[in-house]
């Protein structure tokens, strides 16, 4: 249940690596360990937050619009606090506000990539 089916964890992950990290570089830092950085936080993030789903579902509250929502600013919370903590974005406004920004990005892409392909 998981990865099931492995694909949709996959594209959601590559979506999510190409639009978030691809802004980060265009708009932060074109640095190479900066970017791997990001790439890492946003995986971390990516992990996370399906296990988050997982255990919804297995303690019986499902996968809904609300979990979807919890673990959405779950997600915001945590790239946000690591992109300032790690200084990639020094400014603690500017990192969530930036990690909201490259969120809605992948969100919105996704959302049409799904709309367009299924």
């Amino acid at each position: 249940m998981f990865f099931d089916p492995l694909w949709f964890y996959l594209k959601g992950l590559i979506v999510t690596l190409i639009v978030e990290v691809g802004l980060f570089a265009f708009i932060i830092s074109k640095k190479p360990l900066r970017i791997l950085a990001a790439s890492s936080f946003n995986i971390t993030s990516h992990i996370l937050l399906h296990l988050f789903f997982h255990f919804m579902v297995v303690w019986g509250f499902g996968y809904n619009f609300y979990a979807w929502l919890i673990g959405e600013i779950l997600v915001l919370l945590l790239e946000g606090f690591l992109y300032w903590f790690s200084k990639l974005i020094p400014d603690i406004k500017k990192a969530y506000l930036w990690a909201f920004v490259f969120n809605i990005a992948s969100i919105i892409l996704g959302q049409i990539i799904n709309l367009i392909f299924l």
